[in-house]
C-alpha cells in the first residue's frame, strides 16, 4: 500500500488541483478555437503552454508515486525550482479563474439572458468546458489516490462521482454541438444553457479560494486574509462563529454572513447546493420544500412559474404528470 506522508498528502493536493486547472483551460481555449478559428495568436499560444505545463505536471506526479514530494512542509516557503515553478502555474491558474468568475457575473447580471452576444455564448460554453473537465480530471485524481492508499470507501464514492462528471460532459458537448450546428436559436438552448452555467461563478470562486488554501500553506494557519476577505466582513463571519476555510466556500455563491444560516436552517449545509439553488432564484426556505420533494432547481423553476407549489407538483409527478404543460383542464 501507498504510504502517504503529510508531505506527499500536500503535493498530491496541490498538483491533482493544478493539473484539473490546467486541464480545464486547456478545454476552454480549445472551445474557444473551434468556435473562434480567427481567435487571437494568444489563444493558441495558451494551449502550447497548457501542453508544456502538462508535461511538468504529470513528471512530478509520477514522481510522487515513487515517494518523492515535490514539496516538504517544513519548508518556509516553495525552495526549489520545480515547486517555484508549480506556485506560479497555479497562481496562473487563480489569476483565469478570477477573470472568468467575473464574466460570468456579468453575463448573469443581464436580464435578456435569451439575447446574448455570440461572444458571451462561446464563452459561456469555453467556461462550461473548463469547469466539466476540471472537475472529471480533479476526481480521476482524487481516485487515483484512493486506490493507492486502499481506502475502498473513498474509492466507491469517486467512481460514483466520476460517472457524475462523466454525465456532464456529455451534456456540454450536447450544447455545443448544438451551437455548432446553428440551431442554437430559441427558448430551448438558452434554457438549457442557463441551466448549465448559471452557477459557474460560484464554481470558479470555489476554485479561487482552493488555490488560495493550497498557496498559504507556509504562511501559518489559514485566515481570512489569505482567503481575501477584507477585515469588517471578517468580523461579521467571526460573529457567526464561521472561519475563513467556511466563510470562503459560502463567499464565492454570493451567501454573506447575514445569509448563511437561513440556508443551514433549512436543512442545506452545501454551499455548492445552495449556491445553485439561490442562482435560480429560489430563497432557502422555498428551495428546501422542492429538495425534500426531489426536484432539481431547473425542474422547480418550471413548476413555480406555473404557479404550482412543490407539494402539488410532487403530486401531479405521482401521477404521472411531469410539467405543467401536461396539466388537463
Amino acid at each position: 500500500m501507498f504510504d502517504l506522508t503529510s508531505d506527499l498528502e500536500y503535493s498530491h493536493s496541490f498538483l491533482n488541483l493544478l493539473h484539473s486547472l490546467e486541464q480545464g483551460e486547456f478545454a476552454f481555449n480549445n472551445v474557444v478555437l473551434q468556435l473562434h478559428p480567427d481567435a487571437p495568436p494568444i489563444i493558441r499560444e495558451n494551449i502550447k503552454l497548457n501542453q508544456e505545463n502538462f508535461e511538468f505536471q504529470n513528471t512530478n506526479l509520477d514522481l510522487l508515486w515513487e515517494n518523492q514530494p515535490l514539496f516538504k512542509l517544513n519548508w518556509k516557503g516553495p525552495e526549489t525550482d520545480q515547486a517555484k515553478s508549480a506556485f506560479e502555474q497555479l497562481i496562473r491558474q487563480r489569476e483565469h479563474l478570477v477573470e472568468l468568475s467575473s464574466e460570468m457575473i456579468r453575463i448573469f447580471s443581464s436580464e435578456e439572458f435569451g439575447n446574448l452576444s455570440r461572444d458571451d455564448v462561446v464563452l459561456l460554453l469555453a467556461a462550461l468546458a473548463r469547469s466539466t473537465y476540471s472537475y472529471d480530471n480533479f476526481v480521476r485524481g482524487q481516485l487515483e489516490l484512493a486506490k493507492a492508499t486502499q481506502k475502498e470507501e473513498q474509492e466507491k464514492q469517486f467512481q460514483e462521482l466520476l460517472t457524475r462528471a462523466d454525465t456532464d460532459i456529455k451534456a456540454m458537448h450536447s450544447l455545443l454541438d448544438i451551437f455548432k450546428q446553428g440551431e442554437q436559436a430559441g427558448n430551448a438552448f438558452a434554457s438549457a444553457l442557463f441551466a448549465e452555467t448559471v452557477s459557474l461563478a460560484g464554481a470558479f470562486r470555489a476554485q479561487i479560494h482552493d488555490t488560495c488554501q493550497l498557496l498559504a500553506i507556509f504562511d501559518g494557519p489559514f485566515s481570512f486574509t489569505h482567503a481575501g476577505i477584507p477585515e469588517p466582513e471578517a468580523a461579521d463571519w467571526h460573529s457567526v462563529n464561521i472561519q475563513a476555510f467556511e466563510a470562503g466556500y459560502w463567499r464565492a455563491y454570493q451567501i454573506g454572513p447575514d445569509e448563511i444560516f437561513e440556508w443551514k436552517q433549512s436543512g442545506i449545509n452545501n454551499y455548492a447546493v445552495a449556491g445553485m439553488w439561490r442562482g435560480w432564484g429560489f430563497p432557502a426556505n422555498v428551495a428546501a420544500e422542492w429538495i425534500v420533494n426531489e426536484f432539481t432547481p431547473s425542474e422547480a423553476s418550471i413548476w413555480a412559474n406555473s404557479g404550482i407549489s412543490s407539494e402539488e407538483a410532487a403530486d401531479y409527478r405521482t401521477r404521472g404528470i411531469n410539467s405543467p404543460a401536461e396539466i388537463k383542464e
